[in-house]
C-alpha cells in the first residue's frame, strides 16, 4: 500500500480482493478439513477459472506465499 492518504490504485485494490479471496478459500476448505468433511473433488460440470497468474504471490514476490508456486503446475495445462 501507499504510505501517503491517497487511493489505493487498481492493481493494489485488484492484489487486495485476490488475496482475500484466496484467504477465503483457504478458510473454507480448513473448515471442511477440521469437520472431517469428504475431500472436495471437482465434477464433470464443475469449473475452476484461473485468470492472469501474479507472480507476485510466488515466493519471493511482494507478497509471496510459501509453496505458492506450487499451482503454476496444475493451471498450466
Amino acid at each position: 500500500m501507499r504510505d501517503d492518504d491517497s487511493a489505493p490504485s487498481r492493481r493494489e485494490t485488484l492484489q487486495l480482493m485476490a488475496a482475500g479471496a484466496l484467504a477465503a478459500a483457504a478458510a473454507t476448505i480448513s473448515e471442511a478439513r477440521v469437520q472431517g468433511g469428504p475431500p472436495i473433488k471437482p465434477g464433470n460440470e464443475d469449473v475452476f477459472i484461473v485468470v492472469d497468474v501474479q507472480y507476485d504471490f510466488l515466493p519471493g514476490g511482494t507478497l509471496g506465499v510459501k509453496d505458492g508456486d506450487q499451482v503454476i503446475a496444475p493451471v498450466s495445462i
